[in-house]
């Protein structure tokens, strides 16, 4: 089950270093994407991530009611979270799994799967996941 996080979306459109990856909603799991606030802290069943075609992808399958996350995706970028080092892993605990990394310059946005005890290091310090409330 993986839970939404808050998003940030770049509005330049630009092929940039990173991680390719993409996140995807079936029509079963009630996604609006008129309205794509409304997801933000609901949970889902999740096929993936799975790497195929050179890169991750993860598929929002249907609403989770009532159940526990056991990862929540969430998006970070150097404005609001700091410079991360991409360069090696050791920005991240060993259950941070990164599903999209775009890096341009010293600018960058990563979409990532963190569970509750996992952690990301930044130039600001470590970061921890900090769950929301259910809805």
């Amino acid at each position: 089950m993986v839970q939404l996080g808050r998003a940030h979306v770049w509005s330049q459109a630009a092929h940039v270093l990173g991680i390719p990856g993409q996140i995807r909603f079936n029509l079963t799991s009630n996604f609006d994407p008129d309205r794509p606030l409304r997801s933000i802290g609901r949970t889902f069943e999740c096929s993936g991530p799975n790497f195929f075609d050179g890169r991750i992808h993860l598929l929002f399958r249907l609403p989770a009611n009532n159940n526990s996350p056991d990862r929540y995706l969430v998006t970070l970028n150097e404005r609001a979270h700091g410079h991360i080092s991409f360069a090696t892993s050791a920005w991240r605990s060993d259950g941070v799994q990164p599903i999209s990394v775009s890096v341009r310059g010293a600018r960058y946005e990563a979409m990532v799967l963190i569970g509750a005890m996992d952690w990301i290091e930044t130039d600001l310090g470590v970061g921890f996941c900090r769950p929301m409330a259910a809805r």
